[in-house]
């Protein structure tokens, strides 16, 4: 994938540019990745990510369901391998079944408004993989190393309701089992690209990361795309955080401004602010997602 990256990326950025962006990451400190002791864990993470906050349902919800398995302990401790599965896909099923709804320890949302109860389609994912011979983490590597066997229990998993567009849910769901290359650039990680006058499509995104993952490995910092891609979502959480607690308290020391009626007054509004500047000062670089094309990058002049 890096030589494939490489030649999508070659004349796009310059080497300049890239060392700025590897700068940025620096920054943003990636670190070892904690992982779910087990597979049905990271199917609930995967579901309930869709459109719910991490911290405070996401995370909450997945150690309930754990401790009502009689685990404490569902997270591990950054950079350790997963221990034998202790409530692979079929326990998991068979202890949450209509007599002890799944809604009962994590929550009765949706994939939509008018959508399927995300409990249903957690469970319908563990169905989906046992159909395939999947129980654990640990089958999970052997399943994505099978070029014929892979796609198709990937289409599969497709056709659940609130997949995402750009297939967002399985890209995390096989993150969270272990594929530390495949990754979710979310809203916030493009958010974090944009800042820095990057306009990226989620593959864009994708490719840029792994590229900047192998660079700093190259230089003695070894970081998988797993790695690289959750410390900008964590550092574009805690900045969009921040800048919405400023805006809050701003707005509630705001003085309310008399209304003017002098017709007279030339004044059209208040002067408009410039646009903030990015480290590429020569190029603004919009990165497009199209997928079936020769080249997935094309840049603009900028304004």
């Amino acid at each position: 994938m890096y030589a494939l990256a490489r030649e999508e990326f070659e004349g796009v950025l310059t080497r300049s540019d890239l060392n700025e962006l590897e700068r940025l990451v620096a920054a943003v400190d990636p670190q070892p990745r904690r992982r779910w002791r087990c597979l049905s864990y990271c199917i609930l993470d995967a579901v309930w990510s869709m459109g719910a906050p991490h911290d405070t349902v996401v995370v909450p919800l997945v150690h309930r369901v754990a401790r009502e398995h009689g685990d404490d302990n569902p997270l591990l401790p950054a950079g350790e391998s997963p221990p034998p599965d202790s409530m692979s896909l079929w326990p998991f099923l068979s202890r949450f079944s209509e007599r002890n709804a799944l809604t009962g320890y994590t929550n009765a949302q949706r994939t939509s408004p008018y959508g399927a109860l995300k409990a249903d389609v957690a469970q319908k994912h563990a169905r989906v993989l046992l159909d395939h011979g999947i129980q654990t983490v640990h089958d999970i590597e052997p399943l994505m190393d099978n070029r014929r066997w892979f796609p198709h229990v990937n289409a599969t998993l497709a056709q659940l309701p609130g997949d995402g567009r750009h297939g967002t849910r399985r890209s995390y769901l096989w993150m969270l089992a272990g594929d530390t290359e495949r990754v979710r650039p979310d809203r916030l990680v493009l958010r974090w690209f944009t800042r820095y006058g990057l306009n990226l499509s989620p593959i864009s995104a994708h490719f840029l990361m792994y590229i900047l993952a192998a660079r700093r490995t190259e230089t003695g910092q070894p970081n998988t795309v797993w790695e690289v891609n959750h410390a900008i979502w964590t550092a574009e959480r805690s900045s969009s955080a921040s800048a919405a607690s400023t805006a809050a308290s701003a707005a509630s020391a705001q003085t309310p401004t008399p209304v003017s009626y002098n017709t007279a007054s030339t004044n059209s509004g208040p002067p408009q602010a410039s646009p903030p500047e990015h480290p590429f000062t020569t190029l603004r670089w919009s990165i497009g997602g199209h997928t079936s094309g020769p080249s997935w990058w094309s840049c603009s002049a900028r304004p």
